[in-house]
């Protein structure tokens, strides 16, 4: 486990753990990171339990968790000579990138659906450097739009998969290098789940790490409107099949709706190896809890950070408080038992931010050949 010292884990988890990043040259990490840091928050203890969040997002440069993926994403485009690429995101990933292509001059072309425009700022978002598409149709088509803008116009899609692992992978590391210091462990380690990067990173950098010390049993958490990893969880369990509801969607950047073969089989390995579960919060749960939990977080000091959209306030990232809700039902459900300790991957508003006005280049509603070739005159 290499550890640079010239970087504190506040300043740049990238820069302090990079060289433990495969296949792209360090100096190349110096050169595309801004600033990635992190901390962990306690929260004190809750049934017995003892609640600390490992914040991803206060001491970030755009504010989004995502900004660990966005550095080593530029600096693995930046040694390869690459100067161009597209990218499908629902707010974090957009504005991270967004943001690290501006730094860089590079130029990128960015994918989001309709219903994640108020997580995007234009503080982040130059449109020298990035070029904005809103598409408002369903985010697989979304997926298959960027994937064909990308074919056929022969532009690199980002992130990757292996970009997604070398960055989520660093959360490992430092929590090695915490308990190393502290003797402080963790017997679960909790997050909302999308697409399932960031339990595949973790755990992934818990293998190569190869401590003395226990890995955490990973809790998942998905919202009532989309939770196929937790439905693929009872299934596997032999656990009746959740009731099927069309719900609203509470948070939009929790959005996969039909993960691969391949990231299913993921998840039941992590659960298999490591222990765990995977359960969901719905929507009348959701309104039960967020005054209590966001309660907890305020007695702390942290203030969700809100926008005001449509004449109402918003909390801009929810998928912490949905993990910190799902770590609340755990423990009253005796699944957390009393005396162990949480930790909860908590991805964003932990500090209150401007998020100014942002409007798209381009907006689309529609996915056939007339729209691409709209896409491609708009692009080129």
């Amino acid at each position: 486990m290499k550890i640079n010292s010239n970087y504190s884990e506040k300043e740049s988890i990238v820069l302090r753990y990079g060289q433990n990043i495969e296949d792209i040259p360090y100096h190349h990490l110096q050169a595309a990171s801004i600033k990635e840091g992190t901390l962990i928050v306690d929260l004190g203890d809750f049934y017995g339990v003892g609640i600390s969040l490992l914040d991803l997002s206060s001491l970030s440069y755009t504010g989004t968790f995502k900004d660990w993926l966005a550095s080593i994403t530029i600096a693995d485009c930046i040694s390869r000579g690459i100067n161009k690429y597209v990218y499908q995101s629902s707010g974090n990933t957009g504005m991270a990138l967004a943001a690290y292509s501006a730094k860089h001059q590079l130029c990128s072309i960015l994918f989001y659906p309709s219903n994640s425009r108020y997580k995007l700022s234009s503080d982040f978002i130059d449109e020298k450097f990035t070029k904005t598409v809103e598409c408002d149709f369903p985010e697989p088509l979304i997926k298959q739009m960027t994937k064909k803008v990308s074919e056929g116009l022969d532009i690199l899609q980002v992130p990757t998969l292996e970009h997604q692992i070398q960055a989520n992978k660093l959360r490992a590391y430092f929590l090695e290098e915490h308990y190393r210091k502290t003797g402080r462990k963790f017997d679960w380690h909790v997050q909302s789940l999308s697409s399932g990067y960031g339990p595949f990173g973790f755990y992934e950098g818990i293998k190569e790490i190869k401590s003395d010390l226990k890995p955490p049993k990973l809790l998942g958490i998905q919202q009532e409107a989309t939770h196929p990893y937790a439905t693929d969880y009872r299934e596997q369990e032999r656990l009746p099949a959740l009731t099927e509801n069309i719900a609203q969607v509470i948070e939009p950047t929790l959005f996969r709706s039909h993960p691969s073969a391949e990231f299913l089989q993921r998840m039941r390995n992590i659960i298999k190896s490591y222990g765990g579960a995977i359960n969901i919060i719905s929507n009348n749960r959701y309104k039960m809890l967020e005054n209590e939990t966001r309660s907890i977080l305020q007695k702390e000091g942290i203030i969700l950070t809100t926008k005001v959209v449509a004449g109402q306030e918003v909390i801009v990232e929810k998928s912490g408080l949905l993990a910190l809700m799902g770590t609340i039902e755990a423990i009253r459900a005796e699944i957390i038992k009393k005396g162990e300790k949480v930790l909860i991957v908590f991805t964003g508003g932990v500090r209150q931010q401007k998020i100014n006005t942002f409007s798209p280049n381009l907006v689309i509603s529609h996915t056939d050949n007339k729209t691409f070739e709209t896409i491609k005159k708009f692009i080129l």
